[in-house]
């Protein structure tokens, strides 16, 4: 086998097949020959399959068909993307299978379910050929367009197919070139499942007993196989029918199929096409705007460097900012710090105001009630002053009188003996005199002399 012959078998395993290391277990898939149902039964054995279904990634128009483009990217690990992993698969031992359908049916499926729905995937490279156009009203009809079909890929493909769908089973599968453990007919699995089976053990549920997905709306008939279009397959899959044993005798049908039932088809068909013309319309509106991108990208890419450069004299310039800021913020935190340190002394500050506030208010209450102790003291000078003034006048008619008692008492002193009634009365005004001055002294003269020395010493405070 030729390098190229390996580089294209890698290349086709790297998109339609699954391992798995821990059950040792390699299948292949083929296009039109249960790979849907199969890819969904490793899945699910995988543990994977709920994940796929979760994942909206997918460009399929099916949801049963995600699989095929989805699984890559939940499960990468299940995928041989390596000459490496390749080899390692065959010198470990682990089981590889694949499946082949009989090629007049497996064309049939693959012409329906691409061609005759127009699958956007598929079409786009046959759209507007004859093949496609082809009407179909009647049953002959079907067996017309696909006799159109495989004229265009005897005509056109028979070296080189472009489409896995229709490529034959033995180009895809490369038997001489890859060691299979079991290559099963769709048609009779009882072997393969009874080898599934042994190799998995308790894990293992038949994948086998339902089909899944890819139910044909027209189910295949021999009589859609025309005398041409068998002698066509017999020269396309030549290789298939002979290394798969398959005899070249068109096989018979499962079931019947009538004119109204294809009525009733080809409105569900033309339902169909009109659904993947739109998909296919936003598909292409997707790969348009890619397309854009990819130039947007392509012409970033030109001219990186000086957008690199662009960018470096940027970057340049945040770093100065970034510095600049950084100074700044330091200069900010030091003023912050200062402000801190000032509102620090001011809430000082305004402590001690209040404190010399409650100062100044507790003396101007003590200066208040020292103000009207002297308004008092006041009142009880001026009181004592009236007293006193009545006292002086009292005692200077005391005066008076004993001047001229005095006097009288120098006229009567010749006769002692006749004014001792006089003296007596004398005496008796005199002892009230010093009982006056007495009661002065005590009760006005030192009141008055103490009033005065507190006057002084709160006057010297």
């Amino acid at each position: 086998m030729t390098s190229s012959d390996d580089q294209r078998l890698l290349d086709y395993f790297s998109w339609n097949s699954c391992v798995s290391d821990e059950r040792k277990l390699f299948y292949v898939a083929t296009p039109k020959v249960a790979c849907t149902s199969i890819k969904w039964w490793f899945a699910e054995l995988e543990g994977v399959a709920r994940a796929v279904q979760l994942e909206n990634i997918s460009s399929e128009t099916d949801p049963e068909l995600v699989i095929h483009d989805t699984l890559l990217a939940v499960a990468p690990q299940l995928f041989v993307r390596s000459p490496q992993r390749l080899a390692q698969i065959q010198a470990d031992g682990y089981f590889s299978f694949a499946l082949v359908r009989n090629p007049y049916k497996r064309i049939f499926s693959a012409w329906q379910s691409k061609i005759l729905l127009r699958e956007p995937l598929q079409i786009v490279p046959y759209k507007g050929l004859d093949f496609v156009e082809y009407p179909i009203d009647v049953m002959s009809d079907v067996a017309g367009a696909f006799e159109a079909f495989l004229e265009y890929l005897y005509s056109h493909e028979r070296n080189e197919f472009k489409d896995c769908h229709w490529t034959p089973q033995y180009d895809l599968l490369q038997p001489a070139s890859f060691p299979y453990s079991a290559i099963s007919k769709i048609e009779d699995t009882a072997a393969l499942n009874a080898a599934l089976s042994a190799h998995l053990g308790q894990v293992y549920v038949s994948p086998f007993t339902t089909a899944r997905a890819n139910e044909s709306m027209i189910p295949y008939l021999p009589e859609f196989i025309s005398p041409r279009s068998k002698e066509l397959i017999d020269g396309l899959y030549s290789k298939d029918f002979e290394e798969y044993g398959y005899p070249m005798n068109i096989p018979p049908a499962k079931e019947s199929f009538s004119q109204e039932q294809l009525t009733v088809a080809l409105k569900g068909i033309e339902l169909l096409r009109g659904r993947h013309q739109r998909i296919g319309e936003m598909r292409q509106c997707s790969t348009e705007q890619m397309t854009d991108l990819l130039k947007a990208k392509d012409w970033l890419i030109e001219d990186r460097d000086t957008w690199k450069e662009f960018a470096e004299s940027k970057e340049q310039q945040i770093y100065a900012l970034e510095a600049h800021c950084s100074i700044q913020e330091a200069e900010r935190v030091a003023l912050e710090a200062k402000c801190s340190a000032q509102e620090a002394e001011r809430v000082a500050l305004e402590a001690k105001c209040s404190a010399q506030e409650a100062e100044r208010v507790a003396l101007e209450a003590k200066c208040n009630v020292q103000e009207a102790e002297r308004g008092a003291l006041e009142d009880q000078i001026n009181a004592a002053c009236s007293e006193c003034k009545k006292l002086v006048i009292a005692l200077e008619q005391s005066k008076s009188e004993n001047g001229q008692l005095k006097a009288d008492l120098e006229v009567s002193q010749t006769d002692n003996s006749t004014r001792m009634a006089e003296c007596e009365a004398f005496a008796s005004k005199h002892r009230h005199y010093l009982a006056v001055y007495r009661f002065i002294e005590a009760h006005i003269v030192y009141p008055l002399r103490k009033v005065l020395c507190i006057i002084n010493k709160r006057n010297g405070a």
